[in-house]
């Protein structure tokens, strides 16, 4: 007869036993049960066997082995070859019967327990025969239960119904479960009131109803309070599954929903996310054919219930959008939408750019979109590629389109201006033409090539060449011509950039396509194909013709004058700098005087100066006169050029350097710096980058200084003898170069003052501090920038914890040293990054920064997943100056507005460019709006206006107004912390300040006219449309109607956005100092 013995299941049963089941396969099983004596462990080349039980049972084809507890934690099992036994009563014989292996997965049995370890063995899977059993010790605090078979049993009204099964970490262990709870990233706590937990076989029944929690945006993580022999201990829950989403509910006019999935580890997750990130509508299949976009996509909603109006195409960075009308009785046909684009029309076809895409739907009264996604398990099955095809439109686009999926499984259109492919076989020169030969193909596309010209669209000028055109296998092959010669001088400007087209003709629309030379390997041949300039005299100007490609491989042609000059020699004096210069090919413009030219780099503000012939060369003097009669009295950086006239045009011409010696010489502003006036100086030094001779006016940097060097010598030497004596840290606290006292620097020092930390620590300032008053009762522990004591505290420092840069707190001495900053940094931050991209990382400060301050698990996901910090580095604290925010607003006699724009640093160079701007003419439309002046007046309201630093020193004069309900507010009379508390209400756009006042619960209404432009030149973090926390006005009448609508509600502030803004805070209990000391200290 043949028996087989397996191994199936093992778990225990209660506090003191394991049960270990086995499955029988013999001919007679009945008999086999009446002969088995007991369960025996033996050890592989052992005869040694160890008794387990002989409390044994038969049911069936299973065998049930009771084992006590104390039996396995006798033993030590530390290696493989063990096997279990039955011995067998054959005859009064003893018959050991092999157990074999069956298990599926190893399996572990708990065998000891006490407050603070569980001693467990663990049965391994190995081969048919043997066994690998391991003991070990495991803290209870790691202990963990895993949660799968999880569904959604109800998910409508606000509501949230989940069932699952619950597996403990050991096998049937009697657990005593006594509560389950919530856990918002460590720091608020849900206990979960509404729970069902019933025994199985394998496991528990665990049911939980969600409704009436307010679980705000963000993840919650679930946890269970549990009990083993009397000890009790908190463990997290696993997750294994699948992602569920629950339905969408409404809260105020948001759509939300719950999402159930597992973190990064696997711990069982909850989140509230807002409609828009719902998984509604799946792709089926999508096809590029004949310009056009066939999209077949699946509804995983109630059709009766949605109302799906668009598809829309969302431009990733600057989020601009084009929607599709979707006709519900034609394009959605038994739960599919099936839509047509005709490309011809499609206006999203234009520069390299990523769209995604999303459903437009209203439901239960309120309008969303969700984005178009790719079912999961198709993805596991096949992949899902789209060939590329090239595409068209109306509007004179050609471009290549793609879809794909994203690594979220989300639909997304890449268009790229890979179009044309070309070849160009040679550039050559003949006389007075440059010729080009090659040959070109578009791919996917039937079209006719009609010809080919130069065009510099800057300057708005065509050139006509020569062209003949031929097809071959597929390829347009072409000789292109220009001859010179016929070029008008009167078009010729400083310098023209011509490049290479083609006309094609599409279907009897004409496009017009870049020459880029791409079908060979060569990717860049901006630096490997260079060609020879063609040097003519064109009516006695002397041209510089130059074929070049640029980084992409477009062919274009650069034309300049051959004009050489060059700077030989720079002398200097306390009267003047002299620049002695070199002009070849002067001989071919008649009667000319050349002059210099200097330009101002920002505003573009220009002086002429005559040149004086010398002996072998030109001459130039540069002086006090000279800048005092053009009114230069500002930081300025002036470029030098060489202008001459010929023909009624003027000819102007870079100078440059190409004596080694002289550069090295003249290659710093000290080398040639001279008084000005008061501490500014001139100087002409030559950038060893660009050989070329600059003009500067400013004041000398302290490391220029023959002093500075001396004092920064000395301070070093002091710190070095000090140092031995020096049992503190020592710290540097700061913001804003030391000018001002009222952010998060002065925050956290007064709260290192108030709780008199043992640490020597200091806030450097400067004497014309606009916050002054606010460090008079600290003075012994302020110190003077630039000081002798700052030097050598410097030396001494371990710590830089600075708002706003290293330049807070670092001497003027270093600041042209920050990349070899060798200090640690602390960032306390100027405010919450959300709606303000940063060129800031973990390598910044030459990769320094210790600690970074965020205010949220929100705000650190964007620095770590976006900014490229590091987890260990991001510290969730809060900021300093939100310990000490209190509302005065109430009991003001005259309620304030306070309107606070941010900083467009693409602006401010050029006053009139500034003048011009869309945000100097809105605000000051604002500032200037009699109705608005009137709504003040009767109500007793003041509105407040506050620039930023940069534009106050600069164009502040340009917002005033003379009615007195509106006051431009100087940054050293109120600070912004005053405006924040004093104000019922602001008006801003994408400061940071806006956290500061919701931190406050009071409204916010932003003033975003300008969001295109803003993206484009800054970019955001989050969504500036659904992740906003008030109002959005995107003109100026929608303001003015919302400041109405406050003013009438008496500035009451709207419960969704507390609900909607609770992701940006994890902390509001004033302990945001405390906590980043703490996590100071933790460093040491």
């Amino acid at each position: 007869m043949k028996v087989q013995v397996y191994l199936d299941k093992t778990y225990n049963i209660d506090d003191q036993y394991v049960q270990i089941e086995m499955l029988l396969n013999s001919d007679n099983n009945e008999m086999i049960k009446n002969k088995i004596n007991g369960l025996y462990l033996f050890k592989e080349n052992l005869s040694e066997k160890v008794f387990l039980t002989a409390n044994i049972t038969l049911s069936g084809n299973k065998i049930y082995c009771i084992v006590p507890m104390e039996k396995l934690n006798e033993l030590t099992f530390d290696n493989s070859g063990w096997n279990f036994k039955l011995e067998l009563n054959l005859d009064n014989d003893k018959v050991l019967l092999s157990v074999l292996n069956r298990l599926k997965q190893s399996k572990t049995i708990l065998v000891k327990s006490d407050k603070r370890k569980l001693e467990l063995v663990k049965i391994y899977k190995q081969n048919k025969r043997n066994f690998e059993l391991c003991s070990f010790k495991k803290d209870i605090d790691s202990v963990r239960i895993i949660a799968d078979e999880v569904d959604i049993i109800k998910a409508k009204n606000h509501q949230l119904n989940i069932k699952s099964r619950i597996k403990p970490f050991v096998t049937n262990k009697n657990y005593k479960f006594n509560k389950f709870f919530l856990w918002k990233s460590n720091t608020e706590i849900t206990e979960l009131d509404k729970v069902k937990v019933e025994k199985l076989r394998d496991g528990y029944f665990f049911q939980v109803d969600l409704s009436g929690l307010a679980l705000y945006e963000g993840d919650w993580e679930l946890f269970a309070s549990i009990e083993i022999d009397e000890s009790k201990f908190v463990v997290s829950v696993k997750y294994q599954g699948a992602q569920l989403q629950g339905d969408l509910y409404r809260l105020y006019d948001n759509f939300y929903f719950y999402n159930i999935d597992f973190n990064n580890r696997r711990n069982f997750v909850i989140s509230t996310r807002k409609g828009s990130a719902k998984r509604m509508f799946f792709v089926n299949d999508i096809k590029l054919q004949r310009n056009h976009l066939l999209l077949n996509i699946d509804i995983d909603a109630n059709i009766e219930d949605f109302n799906i109006t668009d598809i829309v195409f969302q431009n990733r960075d600057t989020k601009k959008e084009y929607k599709y009308n979707i006709v519900k009785k034609t394009d959605i046909q038994n739960g599919t939408l099936l839509k047509e684009i005709n490309l011809y029309y499609a206006p999203f076809i234009y520069d390299h750019s990523i769209w995604d895409v999303y459903i437009a739907y209203e439901h239960i009264g309120i309008k969303s979109s969700s984005k178009v996604s790719f079912y999961e398990k198709d993805l596991m099955n096949h992949d899902f590629i789209v060939l590329p095809k090239t595409v068209y439109n109306q509007e004179g686009y050609l471009k290549r389109l793609r879809p794909y999926y994203t690594l979220d499984k989300n639909l997304a259109i890449l268009v790229n201006e890979d179009v044309l492919k070309c070849d160009v076989f040679k550039i050559t020169y003949e006389e007075n033409n440059l010729n080009i030969n090659g040959r070109l193909t578009i791919p996917d596309l039937e079209y006719s090539l009609l010809k080919i010209y130069l065009e510099d669209e800057e300057q708005q000028l065509k050139l006509t060449t020569n062209n003949k055109i031929y097809q071959q296998n597929g390829f347009y092959y072409f000789e292109s011509s220009y001859d010179w010669s016929q070029f008008d001088l009167e078009n010729i400007q400083d310098n023209l950039d011509f490049s290479y087209y083609i006309d094609i003709d599409i279907v009897g629309d004409i496009y017009k396509v870049p020459l880029v030379s791409n079908l060979d390997d060569i990717r860049n041949k901006s630096k490997i194909m260079i060609y020879p300039s063609l040097y003519k005299n064109i009516n006695g100007y002397p041209a510089d013709i130059k074929p070049y490609y640029t980084e992409d491989n477009n062919l274009k042609v650069f034309i300049s004058n051959s004009l050489d000059v060059q700077c030989n020699k720079i002398e200097s004096n306390k009267d003047h700098i002299k620049l002695y210069l070199r002009i070849e090919a002067l001989d071919v413009i008649n009667n000319s005087k050349p002059e210099l030219l200097l330009e101002e780099r920002n505003t573009g503000m220009k002086i002429i100066e005559k040149l004086k012939s010398e002996k072998d060369c030109f001459s130039v003097k540069i002086n006090k006169k000279l800048l005092h009669n053009h009114d230069v009295d500002n930081k300025t950086v002036w470029s030098l050029f060489c202008r001459v006239q010929t023909n009624n045009h003027s000819i102007k011409a870079s100078i440059y350097c190409d004596d080694a010696i002289l550069i090295n010489g003249n290659s710093t502003f000290k080398s040639n710096a001279q008084e000005y006036k008061g501490n500014l100086k001139y100087s002409v030094f030559i950038s060893k980058k660009s050989r070329s001779p600059q003009l500067e006016v400013r004041e000398l940097y302290m490391d220029e200084f023959l002093a500075g060097k001396i004092k920064n010598f000395f301070a070093k030497l002091s710190a070095k003898v000090i140092g031995k004596f020096v049992k503190k840290p020592v710290w540097l606290i700061g913001e804003n170069l030391g000018e001002v006292a009222q952010d998060n620097g002065f925050a956290f020092f007064k709260y290192c003052i108030e709780n008199n930390i043992p640490e020597d620590f200091y806030y450097i300032s400067k004497d014309n501090n606009k916050n002054i008053d606010n460090l008079v009762p600290y003075q012994n522990k302020v110190i003077k920038y630039d000081s002798m004591k700052h030097l050598i505290k410097y030396h001494l420092s371990d710590y830089l914890i600075v708002a706003h840069g290293i330049r807070d707190v670092i001497p003027g001495y270093f600041h042209r040293r920050m990349g070899r900053n060798p200090k640690k940094v602390i960032y306390l931050q100027h405010g919450i990054i959300a709606m303000k991209k940063l060129d800031f990382n973990s390598k910044s400060y030459n990769s320094k920064i210790r600690k970074f301050v965020s205010s949220s698990t929100f705000e650190k996901n964007i620095l770590v997943n976006k900014m490229n910090f590091k987890e260990k580095q991001i510290m969730i604290t809060g900021l300093a100056r939100f310990d000490s925010l209190k509302d005065n607003s109430i009991n003001k006699t005259t309620r304030e507005i306070v309107v606070i724009p941010t900083w467009r640093d693409w602006l401010i160079d050029s006053r009139n460019e500034f003048l011009e701007s869309d945000f100097y003419k809105r605000y000051h439309d604002l500032l200037h709006d009699k109705r608005l002046h009137s709504i003040l007046e009767e109500n007793n309201l003041v509105l407040k206006f506050f620039p930023h630093i940069e534009i106050q020193k600069k164009y502040i004069k340009d917002f005033q107004t003379t009615n007195k309900r509106v006051q431009i507010v100087d940054v050293g009379k109120e600070s912004v912390q005053d405006l924040i508390q004093n104000s019922s209400l602001m008006i801003s756009d994408y400061s940071s300040v806006i956290f500061d006042f919701n931190y406050l619960q009071k409204p916010i209404i932003f003033y975003h006219f300008d969001t295109d432009e803003y993206m484009k030149y800054r970019g955001s973090y989050v969504d500036l449309k659904s992740d906003l926390i008030g109002d959005a006005a995107y003109n100026h009448e929608d303001l003015i109607q919302y400041i109405q609508e406050y003013i009438q509600n008496n500035f009451e502030y709207k419960e969704k956005y507390a609900i909607q803004s609770k992701k940006y805070y994890n902390f509001k209990d004033r302990n945001n100092s405390k906590r980043i000391y703490d996590e100071i200290k933790k460093l040491y």
